[in-house]
């Protein structure tokens, strides 16, 4: 766009409900055929806005709770348990008394493993990030048995030296009743600290539509 982009064509809404930073580039429809979208990226009146979708489930993990079998992280609202509780530090966090602390030697955190809803489903993470210069400190969404590994998250927000970070992904239906890994991890150098992860799965039998 700064180099003087005029449009923007985009194939198929499920890209477009993935794919969050578009959203402020996707306002202005000039045409579309079936799954093809074409937006106009100059100045004007906004005739699209993509219909905001409610999320089936959401699951938090703030590393302040454990599960009563004191090995997990519990979400008190869900009830959704997360593995890796032996890794929750009390050198810093981004709210309450807790975050947890990876490293490459224990590069896994606050894991959540469920079955991919029937005919796929829609996934975004936020999580928030205290890693200096290790970049490599994400969150990723894998469904092993398919060969799966979303690790595209951007960074939203910034705020005390912490970062938010968002990954969103769309798994299809070929992916139906296989294990959903969802989990924090840092192959990098340095330590990396996490805090206040929310996960929002949005599935209604075709991938939430």
């Amino acid at each position: 766009v700064d180099r003087g982009a005029r449009y923007l064509f985009v194939l198929g809404q499920d890209y477009l409900e993935t794919t969050g930073y578009l959203r402020s580039f996707t306002t202005r429809l000039v045409a579309r055929d079936g799954e093809w979208f074409l937006f106009d990226l100059t100045d004007g009146p906004a005739n699209f806005q993509l219909p905001q979708m409610e999320p089936t489930f959401v699951y938090h993990c703030d590393a302040e709770n454990l599960a009563p079998d004191g090995v997990h992280f519990l979400d008190p609202v869900s009830g959704t348990a997360f593995e890796h509780s032996n890794l929750r530090t009390d050198s810093l966090s981004k709210s309450g008394d807790y975050s947890v602390l990876l490293t490459n030697e224990r590069p896994f955190g606050m894991t959540l493993r469920t079955p991919v809803a029937p005919g796929g489903e829609r996934v975004r993470i936020e999580v928030w990030r205290k890693a200096g210069s290790c970049e490599e400190a994400i969150p990723i969404v894998a469904v092993p048995a398919k060969g799966v590994y979303e690790n595209r998250a951007r960074v939203i927000r910034e705020e005390d030296g912490w970062q938010l970070l968002r990954l969103e992904c769309r798994l299809d239906g070929a992916a139906t009743g296989e294990v959903l890994e969802l989990y924090l991890y840092n192959p990098g150098s340095g330590p990396a600290w996490f805090d206040d992860l929310s996960i929002f799965r949005y599935w209604s039998g075709k991938a939430g539509r």
